[in-house]
């Protein structure tokens, strides 16, 4: 399987990128005010963001510490610094191709790099993957119910996108949890898929079958080292609870910055559970135009009109575009030495 993304298919998910981000900011912006949203960022607490910004970076060092362990367990002596390109060489990738569809190939692409075997790394990878499933399913389902009055006054298109992107990733869960207790019984799940899907004349039945058992042959590799494991898993799933926990607190810290405290760290933390459950099955590139538009919906019961707006764009800046710009600098920076090595060696 090739997992470097071709130049061509880097600039055009580039470009669609960017454009799905102008088109995004013109329609939630056209009908706003820009200059009360800058003086909202100028009388921010500036603690506060801080502490947003650091959230970010603690995602980032959770997932360096969980490929770390895993890695180690497979005897490769990487330091710290060397394994912390990963978390943003995905995010990175991820970010700018549908589905987030390029993360782990590139992850995967980079470590082989870095003399980590192919089925080490998509091990790492996949345990990753289960844990934060596991977590982010788990947190949903909680704040789902913690929220569930709430939630029911919420307009009927994110009530459905909250409780699809549930049963979505529910159904990822569970296929995970069927591949690593019983592979015959997946194996006849695939079958049963592949017979409906096979009545669709326009899919290519052959190359879908192929790519599926792939995955399912990496998902096996994975489910054998946890079962064997567990112990390694547990401490991936709480490494995974502080990441995951970390990510949805940058949305309270800029509900402190803007100078609020009514709503509690649990009903913020909560909401951004279920709007990060709502937009994540949903097939554009770093859910861009889906995030914004639902939390200016689902936070508009937190937020006075006025402010709801900086709100979505401080948040959403601090935890996704402040990020991709930092991962494409490392991506940029990985690159340029991957490529001096390269020199050095002819």
């Amino acid at each position: 399987m090739n997992n470097e993304l071709t130049p061509k298919s880097f600039i055009k998910n580039s470009i669609f990128f960017i454009v799905l981000i102008g088109i995004t900011f013109f329609i939630l912006f056209k009908d706003n005010n820009l200059n009360d949203i800058i003086v909202e960022f100028k009388n921010s607490d500036k603690i506060y963001v801080l502490i947003g910004i650091i959230c970010t970076f603690i995602y980032v060092i959770c997932e360096t510490i969980n490929f770390r362990t895993i890695l180690k367990f497979f005897s490769y002596k990487k330091s710290f610094l060397s394994i912390l390109k990963y978390p943003f060489i995905g995010f990175f990738f991820s970010s700018i191709t549908p589905s987030a569809s390029g993360g782990q190939p590139m992850q995967i692409y980079y470590m082989s790099k870095d003399n980590i075997e192919v089925s080490h790394g998509s091990l790492a990878i996949f345990i990753e993957f289960a844990s934060f499933q596991f977590v982010t399913i788990l947190l949903a389902i909680f704040s789902f119910i913690f929220n569930f009055e709430l939630v029911k006054t919420f307009n009927p298109l994110i009530i459905t996108l909250i409780i699809g992107g549930i049963i979505f990733n529910f159904l990822i869960l569970l296929f995970i949890l069927c591949v690593i207790f019983s592979k015959k019984f997946t194996e006849k799940i695939a079958n049963f898929i592949f017979w409906i899907v096979k009545k669709i004349r326009f899919i290519k039945i052959d190359s879908l079958k192929e790519k599926f058992y792939e995955q399912v042959e990496e998902y096996q590799r994975g489910a054998v080292f946890i079962r064997q494991h567990k112990e390694i898993m547990i401490k991936v799933i709480f490494t995974t609870f502080i990441q995951v926990c970390a990510l949805y607190s940058i949305t309270f810290w800029v509900y402190r910055a803007l100078g609020f405290s009514k709503a509690s760290f649990v009903e913020i933390m909560s909401l951004q559970a279920v709007l990060y459950v709502a937009v994540s099955g949903i097939p554009l590139p770093g859910a861009v135009g889906a995030s914004e538009s639902s939390f200016l919906r689902i936070f508009k019961t937190i937020y006075p009109a006025s402010v709801l707006s900086s709100a979505m764009l401080l948040s959403r800046g601090i935890s996704f575009y402040l990020f991709v710009l930092i991962s494409g600098i490392v991506v940029m920076c990985t690159q340029v030495i991957l490529s001096k090595n390269k020199k050095a060696l002819m």
